[in-house]
This record gives C-alpha cells, sequence and structure tokens, in this order.
C-alpha cells in the first residue's frame, strides 16, 4: 500500500506538472503558434506603418521650413542686389565726378578750384569714413551662422 501512495502522489505530482505545462505544450502546435501569434503581428504592422507616417510628417514639415526659409533669404538677396546696385550707381557718379576733376586739373584750373575739389575729396571720404556697416555685417553672419546650424545639425 504505501508503494501504491507513493505512486498515486507521484502521478498527481506528474499530472499537475504537465498541466502547469500544458499552455507552453499547446505552442508546440503550428496553428496555436500563429493563432496566438496573430494579434502581435498585427500590432507590429501598425507600429512600423505609423512609423512611416511619422517619418513622412517630419520630412514635410522640414520641407516647409526651408521652403520658408528659401523664401526669405531670396527676398534678403534680392535687397542685397539691390543695394549693390545703388552702390555702383554711386561709385559712377563719384567716379566720373573724379574724372571731370581730373581733366579740369589738366586744362588750367586755378589753385583755388584745386583746393575746392581737394576739400570736397575730403568730406566725401570722411562722409564714407562714418558709414559703419559692422553691425549690418555682424547680423549677417550671425543669421548665417543659425540658418547654417538650423539646416546642418551636428
Amino acid at each position: 500500500m504505501k508503494v501504491l501512495n507513493c505512486f498515486s502522489r507521484r502521478l498527481r505530482y506528474i499530472e499537475e506538472d504537465v498541466e502547469k505545462l500544458m499552455p507552453e505544450i499547446e505552442l508546440l502546435n503550428p496553428q496555436e503558434g500563429s493563432r496566438r501569434l496573430q494579434p502581435l503581428e498585427s500590432q507590429i504592422a501598425d507600429k512600423a506603418k505609423k512609423v512611416k507616417s511619422l517619418n513622412v510628417e517630419y520630412k514635410l514639415g522640414v520641407m516647409d521650413t526651408l521652403s520658408t526659409d528659401a523664401t526669405d533669404l531670396e527676398a534678403e538677396a534680392t535687397t542685397a542686389v539691390d543695394d549693390m546696385g545703388k552702390v555702383g550707381v554711386e561709385i559712377m557718379a563719384v567716379t566720373n565726378e573724379m574724372r571731370e576733376i581730373a581733366d579740369g586739373l589738366g586744362s588750367g584750373v586755378t589753385p583755388e578750384q584745386i583746393q575746392t575739389s581737394i576739400n570736397l575729396g575730403n568730406e566725401w571720404l570722411e562722409d564714407m569714413k562714418t558709414k559703419d556697416f559692422s553691425e549690418d555685417r555682424a547680423l549677417a553672419n550671425d543669421k548665417y551662422r543659425l540658418d547654417k546650424q538650423k539646416h546642418n545639425p551636428v
């Protein structure tokens, strides 16, 4: 009887172990494994679609920002070209006046006229020296650095 009890207890122990292992044993059945994995595979597919969607949205946002920046830069470049054109016109005017002065020096201009021309030239020179573009240059350089950092992050 003792042996029977021992076998009975041992048999119950084995049955309990088999019951505990039954869910894992069922996974060995390919149909059951597929059935249980199907929801996980669907979730993975949904997450992959969402990642692709977010990537496209991010790229669209960057493209919008770059488009706006390009438009702003185009406007600034147009202004700079216009300003350079104005400066070019002024330089040509001064050059023509200097040419007239030089021509006048060779045609018997009086010392008073020469002194007046020199004084006028010195006034223009002093006026040119008062033009300080360092602030504009610094702002342009700062904007250039910021734009470069924005579009080429490290």
